[in-house]
């Protein structure tokens, strides 16, 4: 994604605590083994503020803030906290939002089983270009084994780097 190790370190650290926010979230929501309610979503969707909030005081990782703020921005706008889009939302936060939704998918929840790799790798397509950057999913795709599609739909091609 032709990212520099300066932004290399910053998505590394952003990985590993773009959901640090979480803890500021009762068990009973985030384990909750039924639909959730709308007071119960509200909270969930302050999870990347407070962990903004809560590394806020980290100078080493002040340049990792908004990809943890925005790794739930979608595509389109329609995403949360702020209701990024396209080429607002930081790069880093772009990566986050795709491997975090295929490890979500491809893990066990309460409420229903492992996606596959297969189905897993459906869904991220399908929500390229709405909810994911397409360029993110197939190249995250690709570095998984898959041969790469194009943006709008044409056959699929091998990945040229």
């Amino acid at each position: 994604m032709g990212l520099d190790g300066r932004h290399l370190q910053i998505l590394d650290y952003a990985g590993r605590l773009h959901d640090i926010g979480k803890l500021a979230i009762p068990d009973a929501i985030l384990n909750a083994k039924r639909e959730l309610t709308l007071q119960e979503w509200a909270a969930i969707h302050q999870h990347p503020q407070r962990g903004v909030e809560m590394i806020k005081h980290l100078r080493f990782l002040k340049d990792s803030q908004p990809a943890i703020r925005h790794h739930h921005e979608h595509l389109d706008g329609s995403g949360y906290p702020d209701g990024l889009s396209g080429d607002e939302i930081p790069l880093e936060a772009k990566i986050i939002a795709v491997v975090d939704a295929y490890d979500a998918m491809m893990s066990a929840r309460a409420y229903r089983p492992a996606m596959s790799h297969q189905a897993a790798a459906a869904e991220l397509r399908m929500y390229a270009g709405t909810q994911f950057d397409p360029q993110v999913v197939e190249t995250f795709l690709h570095l998984l084994g898959e041969e790469v599609t194009s943006a709008v739909g044409e056959e699929t091609r091998a990945y040229d780097e």
